[in-house]
C-alpha cells in the first residue's frame, strides 16, 4: 500500500511542480532553439507553457522517482515517462532531445542527492 500511496505522490507532486515551472522551462527552451510546437489543433496563447510543461515533466518525474522509489522504478519510469517522450517525437525533434537531456539530468541529480545522504548519514553514525 505505502508503494502505491509514494507512486501518486510522485505523480501529483510531479504534475504541480511541472505547473509551476512550465512557463519557465518553455522560456528557456525557446531561447535556446528558437522553436516552439503548439501541438495539434488552434495554436494555444502560450505554447511555450506546453512545451515547458512536457519539459519540466520528464524532469520532475525523473528526479522524484530516483529519489522517493528507491529499488522498483523501472517499471512506473516506463509508465510515466514514455508517454510523453512519445508525444515530443514530433517534428522538431529539439523537443525529444530536450526531453531526454531533462530526463538524464533530472536522475544524476537525484543520484547526486542519495549520495551525498549516504555520505551525511555516514558521518552522523
Amino acid at each position: 500500500m505505502n508503494y502505491l500511496k509514494n507512486k501518486w505522490i510522485i505523480l501529483t507532486l510531479s504534475i504541480v511542480l511541472s505547473f509551476i515551472a512550465a512557463k519557465f522551462i518553455g522560456q528557456i527552451y525557446f531561447k535556446t532553439f528558437n522553436s516552439i510546437t503548439g501541438g495539434l489543433g488552434p495554436q494555444p496563447s502560450c505554447p511555450e507553457c506546453i512545451t515547458g510543461f512536457l519539459l519540466s515533466y520528464l524532469f520532475f518525474v525523473s528526479l522524484l522517482l530516483n529519489l522517493l522509489l528507491f529499488g522498483q522504478i523501472k517499471k512506473f519510469w516506463i509508465i510515466s515517462l514514455l508517454p510523453i517522450l512519445i508525444i515530443l517525437l514530433n517534428p522538431p525533434y529539439e523537443e525529444l532531445i530536450a526531453g531526454i537531456i531533462l530526463v538524464v539530468v533530472g536522475f544524476l541529480l537525484a543520484q547526486l542527492i542519495l549520495w551525498v545522504r549516504r555520505i551525511v548519514k555516514g558521518y552522523n553514525h
